[in-house]
C-alpha cells in the first residue's frame, strides 16, 4: 500500500512539472494593512483624531452604518497614509464609530470612542444606607440614563445569609429604587451589596454597588460626632474604656481623602521580618472634617479590604461603638481600628470640589494637620539617583515603605512614604530633579528600617517577639496618594555645588577624599538604585561596569586598644567663592548603608563635621541642622546620622534595610561658610559600635567597629539655594 502510494506521488510530481514548463509561472502577492492603534477615545469636544495606516497596495476606507457622524479626510488610497477621522461636538452620551479598512484580501477595523456632554451616569446616590430590623420595603436613588430594562441587579451577601427579597425591582422613571428585607432575628448586624450593571453606548460594562447594614433590635439613637469631637473623648466622661474601646453610640461624619487605587493610601504592615500585611493600604481610609475654619483628620482601619467600601471625596458617617480609639500624645493623633463593614451607616459619593485643598510649608506643620490632606509648597527630592524604592527586591519582604527626604527651600526636611508595592514604587521613571509642590495626606508613623532606638529595645520584654514602631523618622511625613501627586516639575530652587552618584565619578571629579587606607567600588556590585522595573529575582543592582557605590572597609586600629575614630573620614571639598547669605541654605545629601553580604561590624553612629578653613571643625548634631521639630532626628543624641545594616542571609532583623538609607541634612545658616575658597564636610565615626551578627534584637550596636568590614556610599552632594 505505502509503495503504491510512493508511486502516485511520483507520478503527480511529473506532472506537476509538465504542466508548469507549459504555462507561465503566478506568483501570489502579499497584501500588507495594518495600523499603529486600532481604537482611540477622545472627549466631547470636536475635533480630529490621526490614524497611521500601513499599507502596500490601494487601500477603501468606509464608516459603518450609525457611525455617520464621523467623517473621513480620504476615502481611497495607495500605500502608508495618516488617516484623518473628524468628529463634531457630541451633546449627548458616549458614542462609538467603526471604520473599515479594506486592502486586496485583508480587511481591518478602527474604533473611535466619543466620550458625551451627557455622561452615562450609573450609580446609587448613597452607597451606604443603614435600614431597621423590621421586614418591610426600603427606597434607595439611583441616578442614571440608562433604561431600566438594560439594567441587571443581583445580591450579593459577604457573610452569607439570604435577607434581600429577590427578583429586584426596576429602577423607576424618577430615579427610585425599591428592595424589600425580611426581619434581622439576630444579635449582630449584617450586610448585603445590591450590585447593579450594565452596559454603556459603546459596549463597555458599567457596575454599581449599594452597600446595605440591618440593624439589631433594641439599637440606641446615635450621637453625632464630628472629626474635633473624637479628639475630645475621654475615659473620665465614658466614652472609652481603659483599653480604648468606644462604649457610647457615637457617628462619627467626615469627608473621605485618600485613594487607595495606586497602593499608597497607608502603609502596609510588617508581621514578622519576613511577612507582611499587604492589606493595610487597600483596607484604611483616612477621613477629614472642618470646624469654625480648622482642619482635623482620623485614620480608619477596617478589619479587611472587603468591608471597607468607601471611596475618595465620599461623604460618610461611621458607627464607632465597640471599636477601638488609639490616641496618640507626642505628636496628637487619632486612629480608630477595629471596623466593620456594617459600621459604614451611610456614605455619599462627592468630587474633588467637596475637599478644601489647603498649602503648607513644611516648616508650619502642626499636630492637627496630621492625617489631613496638605499641599507642601517649594519642595524638591535633593537625591537624583535610583527610584522612589531603590531596594533589594530580592528582600523586599523586610520592608514596607521608603522615606525619601524631601527639601524645602528654606533647608527644613521631612519624609516623603512610599509604600514598596505602590504603582511608581519602582517604575522605571526617573526622580523628578525640579521643583513644585507635593500633595498628600501628612502621617506620623515609624520606620525601623531606617532609625532604631536600641536603649529602649533593650528595655522592651516585648522583643522575644516581633516588635516594630521604635524607628522615629520625624514628627510628620507626607504620603502621596498618586504619583501625579508629585509635582516637581519646576525649575529647581537649588543648585548642585558637587555630587558624585557612582565611583566612576569619584575617581573622575575632585572633591572627595578619605583617610581610610582604601576607597573603592563595592564587589560585587551592591548598588540597588537601578531604576526599573523590575521583574521575576532582579534586585536592581547597578552593574559593576556603571560605577557602582564605593566603600571603605578600615575604621579602627586593628587592636582597638586606641580606636582613633578622629583619624578615618570621608571627607568633601567644594568652593562657595561666588556665594553669599542670599544662597543660604546649604545642605548635604548623602546615600549610606553598611556591609555587603554577611559581613557585620561596620560603624553605626557617625558625625558630620563641617568647617571653612580645615582646621577648625564644627558638629552637626542630630538636632541643630533645623530649627523646628520636623526633622527625622532625636533630640540630644551623640552623632549625627545612624546607617543600618544590609539583611544578612538567616538573620533577617526588623532594623536591616535592603538598600541605602537617603538622607539630607541642612548647614547652620549663621556658618561663617560663604565667600569661601574651600570649605569642607567630613563624615566619620561617632562612637566606636557596630552590630552585631546574633540571633537577638538588641544585637544592633551591640559590638565594636570591627577592620575590613565595609561602610558604603552611594550617592553625595552639597546644594544651596540660587
Amino acid at each position: 500500500m505505502k509503495q503504491l502510494l510512493y508511486k502516485s506521488m511520483s507520478i503527480l510530481a511529473v506532472l506537476a512539472v509538465l504542466a508548469s514548463c507549459e504555462r507561465k509561472p503566478e506568483f501570489s502577492e502579499v497584501t500588507e494593512l495594518g495600523c499603529t492603534r486600532n481604537e482611540a477615545v477622545v472627549d466631547a469636544a470636536g475635533g480630529e483624531a490621526i490614524f497611521s495606516i500601513i499599507a502596500s497596495g490601494e487601500v477603501c476606507a468606509e464608516v459603518t452604518e450609525g457611525s455617520e457622524w464621523a467623517s473621513l479626510s480620504e476615502s481611497r488610497w495607495t500605500g502608508d497614509a495618516d488617516l484623518c477621522i473628524a468628529f463634531g461636538d457630541n451633546n449627548g452620551r458616549e458614542r462609538k464609530a467603526d471604520v473599515l479598512l479594506t486592502s486586496g484580501h485583508r480587511k481591518l477595523q478602527l474604533t473611535l470612542i466619543q466620550s458625551g456632554a451627557e455622561d452615562a451616569t450609573f450609580h446609587f446616590k448613597e452607597k451606604n444606607v443603614t435600614v431597621p430590623f423590621e421586614s418591610g420595603a426600603q427606597t434607595a436613588i439611583f441616578e442614571t440614563v440608562i433604561p431600566a430594562d438594560e439594567i441587571s441587579g443581583t445580591v450579593i451577601y459577604p457573610d452569607g445569609g439570604d435577607w434581600i427579597e429577590e427578583p429586584l425591582a426596576d429602577v423607576n422613571a424618577d430615579g427610585t429604587f425599591s428592595f424589600a428585607v425580611r426581619e434581622n432575628l439576630g444579635d449582630s448586624p449584617r450586610t448585603a451589596i445590591i450590585e447593579f450593571t450594565a452596559k454603556d453606548n459603546v459596549g463597555r460594562q458599567l457596575a454599581a454597588r449599594l452597600y446595605v447594614t440591618q440593624g439589631v433590635r433594641g439599637e440606641v439613637e446615635t450621637i453625632p460626632l464630628t472629626v474635633a469631637g473624637l479628639r475630645s473623648l475621654s475615659l473620665e466622661y465614658g466614652d472609652i474604656d481603659p483599653q480604648g474601646i468606644i462604649q457610647k453610640p457615637y457617628a462619627l461624619t467626615g469627608r473621605v481623602i485618600s485613594d487607595d487605587s495606586e497602593g499608597n493610601a497607608a502603609p502596609n504592615e510588617n508581621m514578622s521580618v519576613i511577612i507582611q500585611d499587604l492589606t493595610l493600604s487597600s483596607r484604611t481610609v483616612y477621613l477629614q472634617s472642618s470646624e469654625e475654619g480648622e482642619y482635623y483628620g482620623v485614620k480608619l482601619v477596617f478589619e479587611s479590604a472587603d468591608a471597607m467600601s468607601l471611596d475618595r471625596y465620599d461623604l460618610a458617617t461611621i458607627s464607632l461603638k465597640g471599636r477601638k480609639l488609639t490616641a496618640g500624645i507626642e505628636p496628637e493623633c487619632y486612629t480608630v481600628s477595629g471596623l466593620k463593614a456594617y459600621d459604614i451607616v451611610y456614605s455619599a459619593a462627592g468630587t474633588s470640589a467637596d475637599v478644601v485643598l489647603r498649602t503648607k510649608s513644611v516648616n508650619d506643620l502642626c499636630d492637627s494637620d496630621i492625617n489631613t490632606i496638605l499641599t507642601l509648597t517649594d519642595c524638591s527630592i535633593p537625591i537624583t539617583k535610583g527610584a522612589f524604592v531603590p531596594i533589594d527586591n530580592t528582600r523586599s519582604s523586610i520592608i514596607n515603605k521608603y522615606p525619601m527626604p524631601l527639601l524645602d527651600k528654606r533647608g527644613n526636611t521631612i519624609y516623603l512614604l512610599t509604600n514598596t508595592t505602590a504603582a511608581w514604587a519602582r517604575d522605571g521613571m526617573a526622580l523628578p530633579w525640579g521643583s513644585g509642590t507635593v500633595t498628600g495626606i501628612i502621617v506620623n508613623e515609624t520606620c525601623d528600617n531606617y532609625e532604631w532606638d536600641s536603649a529602649t529595645a533593650a528595655m522592651d520584654s516585648r522583643l522575644a517577639d516581633y516588635v516594630t514602631g521604635l524607628g522615629n523618622i520625624g514628627r510628620y511625613q507626607i504620603r502621596p496618594q498618586h504619583r501625579s501627586d508629585i509635582a516637581l516639575d519646576g525649575e529647581p530652587f537649588t543648585k548642585i555645588l558637587c555630587e558624585w552618584t557612582s565611583f566612576a565619578d569619584v575617581k573622575e571629579k575632585p572633591g572627595f577624599t578619605y583617610s581610610t587606607p582604601e576607597l573603592r567600588a563595592i564587589s560585587p556590585s551592591q548598588d540597588w538604585s537601578s531604576l526599573g522595573p523590575l521583574s521575576g529575582s532582579a534586585s536592581g543592582i547597578v552593574p559593576q561596569s556603571k560605577g557602582p557605590a564605593w566603600m571603605g572597609a578600615y575604621w579602627c586600629s586593628g587592636n582597638h586598644a586606641d580606636p582613633k575614630l578622629e583619624e578615618y573620614y570621608w571627607q568633601i571639598q567644594f568652593s562657595t567663592a561666588d556665594l553669599s547669605l542670599a544662597n543660604a541654605p546649604l545642605s548635604v545629601q548623602i546615600a549610606a548603608f553598611n556591609t555587603v553580604g554577611m559581613d557585620v561590624g561596620a560603624p553605626r553612629y557617625w558625625w558630620l563635621k563641617y568647617s571653612s578653613d580645615g582646621e577648625n571643625w564644627e558638629t552637626l548634631k542630630a538636632d541643630s541642622y533645623t530649627g523646628d521639630i520636623v526633622q527625622y532626628t532625636s533630640v540630644g543624641k551623640e552623632w549625627t546620622y545612624s546607617v543600618p545594616d544590609y539583611p544578612k542571609n538567616g538573620s533577617y532583623r526588623q532594623y536591616h534595610c535592603p538598600g541605602a538609607k537617603n538622607m539630607s541634612f541642612t548647614l547652620p545658616v549663621s556658618a561663617d561658610l560663604f565667600g569661601k575658597d574651600n570649605v569642607y564636610v567630613r563624615l566619620m565615626p561617632a562612637k566606636d559600635v557596630s552590630g552585631y551578627d546574633a540571633q537577638i534584637p538588641i544585637s544592633y550596636d551591640g559590638t565594636k567597629i570591627q577592620n575590613v568590614k565595609r561602610a558604603c556610599i552611594s550617592y553625595a552632594a552639597v546644594r544651596c539655594n540660587k
